[in-house]
């Protein structure tokens, strides 16, 4: 993998001359050593990581959240600030957080090498009817727009242009190059090939997958004008074979693995009974929303 050679970070040049053979990037008095970098991005998903260190702008964006973290830091530590006693516990807190996270992740990997490719295969076996193309359609269409008329003048000119092409289909592709409004489509005679659900606004595609193939419908109304639409051709849904869906399957493999192995181990520690007293309750309202927390709460349960 190629990474990037001159990133544009303020003072590149100048605050990587320094004596720490692991330091990654600096500046000002915050830097980022490699051991901080992995841990960013052990953070990451494994199937993302690669795209992620791989795309310049996210690389950057992580890089320079980094830098930015640690120069704030480093601002914290010079004024004293890491030693008040609620920042120490609120790092003691995310200390212990972070443990506990990468404490699950780590059971969960703890499993051997797993089949992903196996489950995955056994998926697509099992539920073939879930894994199909999508249907789609070849289409044609005349847009008289009402951009710059009233919807009635649209209706008008597409009425009778409907009315030609009922007596005389085959003029569609030349009245679509000259009398359409759609210049994505006109200069081929109106068509869109491989048109599948979602393509097209709503109004257009109900009435286009309902035809017949070689009918005409009549004009159909969208935000854009009124459409007179030609079906020319419809592919029904296939089945994809498993290379298509390989690697969809196989994360979504990982992912069901991962979260079973994570509701296994926490099941138990969920259900264990919790030691806690009414007295040591209040005692840590009270210290974190102030000593008169509890008297106030009991004055709002006696009112009516």
């Amino acid at each position: 993998m190629v990474l990037f050679l001159a990133l544009p970070l303020a003072a590149q040049e100048s605050t990587l001359v320094r004596d720490n053979a692991d330091l990654l990037a600096a500046r000002g008095d915050g830097e980022v050593t490699l051991a901080d970098f992995q841990a960013r991005v052990d953070r990451i998903p494994p199937e993302q990581r690669f795209v992620t260190v791989r795309n310049r702008t996210r690389f950057e964006d992580m890089l320079n959240k980094l830098l930015i973290d640690a120069q704030l830091a480093a601002d914290a530590r010079a004024e004293g600030f890491h030693d008040n006693p609620v920042v120490r516990a609120r790092l003691e807190l995310a200390m212990r957080e972070e443990l506990a996270r990468a404490w699950i992740e780590h059971k969960v990997d703890d499993g051997g090498a797993v089949d992903y490719t196996a489950m995955a295969r056994e998926e697509w076996m099992l539920n073939r009817d879930q894994y199909l193309t999508a249907e789609t359609i070849d289409v044609a269409h005349i847009l008289i727009s009402t951009e710059d008329r009233t919807n009635e003048e649209a209706l008008s000119i597409a009425s009778a242009l409907h009315e030609q092409l009922l007596t005389s289909p085959e003029q569609f592709a030349e009245l679509a190059r000259t009398r359409s409004d759609d210049p994505g489509s006109a200069s081929r005679g109106g068509t869109y090939p491989d048109v599948k659900r979602g393509d097209m606004v709503k109004p257009f595609e109900d009435v286009a997958f309902a035809l017949e193939i070689g009918e005409i419908s009549e004009p159909v109304l969208t935000d854009f004008g009124y459409h007179l639409i030609r079906l020319d051709g419809k592919q029904s849904p296939e089945q994809q074979p498993f290379d298509a869906v390989r690697v969809q399957l196989e994360n979504q493999a990982r992912e069901r693995y991962r979260e079973r192995k994570r509701r296994e181990y926490l099941q138990p520690l969920y259900a264990e009974e919790i030691e806690v007293t009414r007295d040591s309750v209040e005692n840590a309202v009270e210290r974190a929303l102030g000593p008169d927390v509890l008297a106030r709460n009991a004055q709002d349960e006696a009112d009516p």
